[in-house]
Parts: structure tokens; C-alpha cells; sequence
């Protein structure tokens, strides 16, 4: 339960972060840059919500097919104190 409420409090923060970083006329976002020594680093935020939802939709689909798999191996174990 605890990684849900932080996987969709951390979806929302970068949500409301990406809204904060809106050009207020147009479409578009401006990106985050900043210099690391000679590397140019561009941080995109659109761009990091999206990997970051992919991420997400993974996550559950993975744990959903955990749950199913755990409900096949309980319901596998009452079967089989039932037949003895």
C-alpha cells in the first residue's frame, strides 16, 4: 500500500513540477538545462513525465501479475488440504 501512495505522490509532483515550468502562452515547456564541468545536460520535462508514467504502467502490470500468481498458489493450497 505504502509504494502506491508514494509512486502516485511522486507522479504528482512531477505533474504539478511540469505545470510550474509551462510557457504561459504557448504549448510548450521550457527545459530545464544546467552544466556539469563539459557536459551540457537538458532536462525535458514532458519528456520525463511520460518515462516516468511508462514506468508506472509497468510497475503495475507487474505487480498484478504477482497478485494473480499468488491468488493461483493460495487457492492450489486450499484444494489440496481439501482433498486430504
Amino acid at each position: 500500500m505504502v509504494k502506491y501512495i508514494a509512486n502516485f505522490l511522486v507522479l504528482t509532483t512531477v505533474y504539478a513540477i511540469t505545470l510550474a515550468f509551462k510557457e504561459p502562452e504557448k504549448e510548450i515547456f521550457r527545459e530545464l538545462s544546467f552544466k556539469i564541468r563539459d557536459l551540457q545536460m537538458y532536462f525535458n520535462y514532458p519528456v520525463a513525465l511520460v518515462g516516468m508514467e511508462i514506468v508506472c504502467i509497468l510497475y503495475y502490470i507487474i505487480n498484478m501479475m504477482e497478485t494473480r500468481k499468488q491468488y493461483y498458489e493460495i487457492e492450489n493450497l486450499v484444494d489440496k488440504e481439501q482433498t486430504n
